[in-house]
């Protein structure tokens, strides 16, 4: 199918990696690009997000959803074909553990695997590469899943 924006989920990704989570009832896709379905959030108003917001300052309770799904701009260079900043992948990382539940995911599709710390509340759970043609990037959707973090016999966060 041809592309609307540059970037965007390869045709069927969405639809096959929402299937790994038969259970999500509450889905968030953080950035949303053009997606109309589940809650979608953007910085950037064209897009019409169903709200626009930094994916590192999420205006939603804690625990609110069972999975974040995310396809950010990749690069400095991607940012500016999106008309957005760098994507603060780190800090949208430590949001999308927040408004997830205990046993929630996030699903990251990038051209790398991100650090995380299983000290701070994430469980690897899958590495799938997405290989969508010839001389195309390949992608990996790194799939999380939030656990409580760990902390010492105190109760003080390891």
């Amino acid at each position: 199918t041809k592309s609307r924006l540059y970037g965007q989920y390869p045709p069927t990704f969405l639809k096959r990696a929402k299937a790994l989570f038969p259970e999500a009832q509450r889905i968030l896709h953080c950035p949303s690009g053009l997606l109309t379905e589940d809650v979608t959030v953007d910085c950037v108003i064209e897009r019409k997000p169903k709200i626009v917001a930094d994916a590192s300052h999420l205006p939603f309770a804690a625990s609110t959803f069972d999975l974040v799904l995310a396809d950010p701009p990749y690069s400095a260079k991607d940012a500016v074909q999106y008309g957005t900043r760098p994507f603060p992948l780190q800090k949208a990382m430590r949001e999308a553990h927040r408004v997830l539940k205990i046993g929630g995911h996030f699903g990251l599709l990038h051209t790398m695997y991100p650090s995380y710390q299983k000290s701070k509340g994430w469980r690897l759970v899958a590495l799938i590469a997405v290989v969508t043609g010839f001389s195309k990037r390949t992608r990996m959707f790194s799939i999380f899943e939030r656990t409580l973090p760990r902390t010492d016999v105190a109760g003080a966060p390891l």
